[in-house]
């Protein structure tokens, strides 16, 4: 029942995925190409005015989807392919062990210029923009196997970077406050946390899972 409803022993504490309060939630993103004239039809994002600020609009996306959980957002593309939100997108993932692992290209991170992000942002314009290969690496695991591991190139770590800081500002105020797994602020530390005071509250059963090579397969 959770903590509204003061029973902790049926509380579920997600670390290695995510959980929404919404199951049918969607969002569709347009993102084949350009935006053709639009229609006389409502949407959801007409309120939506691409500020000259990104990060103003990223939270206009989060008060949005606070305000109404079963909103649908459309035409988020246009966001993508602005220019603020690429640089965003870069300096975010700039910030990364691996960002300086070159992919196909053999070009780092530091090796993107600002004429690099311009360039991408008019190919995500005019739906010319086409992601590369993905170089396969392995790195070592305990059991001593090896882990595949998926390389992309430099330019497209930073489209994957602006298409998830769009989709975190629409379902980061939805997702269940004991979904920990690869979120922004959470990590198996405050999945701990809430196992303690689950236990201090009375919980008695903590069952731990784990998918056999999840990632070996998907990455």
């Amino acid at each position: 029942m959770g903590r509204s409803g003061h029973r902790w022993d049926r509380l579920a504490v997600v670390v290695g995925g995510v959980t929404t309060t919404q199951g049918v939630r969607e969002s569709r993103t347009q993102g084949e190409g350009p935006e053709t004239q639009s229609s006389n039809r409502r949407t959801h994002t007409e309120v939506l005015d691409l500020k000259v600020d990104v990060t103003a609009e990223l939270g206009h996306l989060k008060k949005l989807a606070e305000g109404d959980p079963t909103k649908r957002f459309d035409r988020l593309y246009r966001l993508l392919r602005q220019g603020g939100l690429l640089t965003l997108a870069k300096a975010r993932i700039a910030k990364n062990k691996g960002a300086q692992t070159p992919g196909v290209d053999g070009r780092t991170l530091d090796d993107i210029t600002n004429e690099d992000l311009v360039q991408l942002s008019q190919e995500l314009a005019k739906a010319t923009y086409r992601p590369m290969p993905v170089r396969r690496g392995y790195v070592p695991k305990k059991n001593g196997r090896l882990r595949p591991l998926g390389m992309p190139t430099s330019l497209d770590k930073v489209v994957q970077s602006g298409v998830a800081l769009i989709l975190e500002a629409i379902y980061e105020p939805i997702f269940l406050k004991c979904s920990h797994g690869f979120r922004p602020g959470h990590s198996t530390i405050t999945a701990l946390r809430q196992v303690s005071t689950a236990y201090r509250a009375g919980a008695k059963w903590v069952i731990e899972g784990d998918i056999t090579d999840c990632f070996d397969r998907t990455s």
